[in-house]
């Protein structure tokens, strides 16, 4: 687990919000020991463990998401941040222009990690009729018929499944698309435009939810709300600013259950007072067609699971000129009857961005196994190699 990074290692430019004086007595009242100032909430890389549930009240909903590798995470909300939560995603989407009788199809997991109930619910807020949809490829063929049959012209859904649902041709009548997650790479966002002949706008996301939406007709520029969530920017000689490039911090404005922290999100942006611009992120392996940014944690969690000593591992991800992916994964073992196919099964398996970026056509995938040079397998090697990526 990664440690927080503390004040004293990274100094804090930026100083105490408005509502941070109620917000600390209210954490306070829920038992967190929290730090005497602002200046010193740590910034950390992980949600930390989730307190003991005998102290939690007021817990009204707890999530356990696998997340993409499949650890276990629990996220709680009481009935207030649930509520608030709903809200901020009810005014990104007002901000997009849904309203009362648009007929909004969701496409998307239903859990905390890209808001599927929430965003159902800010919908439903908001007056629009909504049809609530699996994420995953077995429903797509049902998806589309029910958009269909249904009359639904609005899709909400992740850059991979509206690529999947384009190559299937199965989902017609579409007038709307709004991706959510990463930002949309200028290839992909040019085929889905093609192909749906409709406008694509999008919600920004990260580990916590949606955070922003899209400014019209500029690609990578989101606009937030600091009513819902608390944004800063930690630059590259750890100085941390309310405004300026570097890595986008997120900190919670109605969280309670949960102690106090930055939350690195990994996302390079410029920050300023109601918008970001998106650079790319830092400390992932690789950056799929589909925008997704696979870590590097990833790939050592699919090694792991492999049922075959690795010495080294080399990951190449090409980018064709067709927007699609080819990714080339060759293992050094010292096992003579290592299975590369049940390599790339395990592999699928592991990473539910990377399975839905095969399963839309957009990645293809090669697993070779090969004699490691010696047969002491002591720290395995990864490489990863990558083609330059512009979003």
């Amino acid at each position: 687990m990664t440690r927080p990074v503390t004040s004293s290692q990274a100094p804090v430019a930026t100083h105490a919000p408005e509502w941070w004086g109620s917000y600390r007595a209210r954490l306070e009242a829920h038992g967190h020991n929290l730090p005497r100032h602002w200046q010193d909430v740590p910034v950390t890389r992980t949600l930390p463990a989730f307190p003991a549930f005998d102290r939690l009240k007021d817990a009204a909903l707890v999530y356990q998401s696998s997340g993409t590798t499949g650890a276990p995470k629990t996220i709680v909300y009481s009935s207030v941040e649930w509520k608030h939560a709903v809200h901020a995603r009810a005014w990104c989407l007002r901000r997009l222009g849904i309203g009362a009788g648009d007929r909004v199809a969701l496409a998307l997991p239903f859990g905390p990690w890209f808001s599927g109930d929430n965003i159902s619910q800010a919908l439903v807020q908001l007056g629009a009729v909504v049809l609530p949809c699996g994420l995953y490829e077995p429903h797509l063929r049902g998806l589309g018929n029910l958009i269909r049959s249904l009359a639904f012209d609005t899709l909400i859904t992740t850059p991979s499944i509206a690529r999947a649902l384009l190559v299937r041709k199965n989902v017609s009548a579409i007038k709307r698309l709004i991706t959510v997650g990463e930002a949309l790479p200028s290839g992909l966002r040019r085929e889905l435009e093609a192909g749906f002949g409709c406008r694509i706008d999008a919600l920004f996301a990260c580990s916590e939810g949606v955070i922003g939406h899209q400014l019209p007709d500029a690609e990578q520029t989101y606009a937030w709300n600091p009513d819902f969530v608390h944004l800063e920017v930690m630059q590259d000689d750890g100085v941390i600013a309310s405004a300026g490039k570097g890595e986008l911090l997120l900190t919670m404005r109605h969280r309670h259950l949960q102690p106090v922290l930055r939350l690195a999100l990994g996302d390079i942006v410029t920050l300023h007072e109601d918008r970001f611009v998106f650079h790319g992120r830092k400390g992932h392996a690789f950056t799929l067609a589909t925008g997704v940014k696979v870590a590097r944690a990833d790939l050592d969690a699919f090694l792991d699971k492999l049922p075959f000593a690795v010495s080294g591992a080399e990951f190449r991800l090409e980018h064709g000129q067709d927007g699609r992916d080819h990714l080339s994964v060759r293992l050094h073992t010292p096992v003579p009857e290592a299975s590369a196919e049940r390599a790339r099964t395990i592999l699928l398996e592991n990473n539910m961005d990377i399975r839905d970026a095969v399963v839309s056509g957009l990645v293809r995938i090669d697993v070779e196994c090969l004699p490691a040079i010696s047969q002491v397998v002591r720290k395995r090697r990864i490489i990863c190699t990558e083609e330059p990526w512009r979003l």
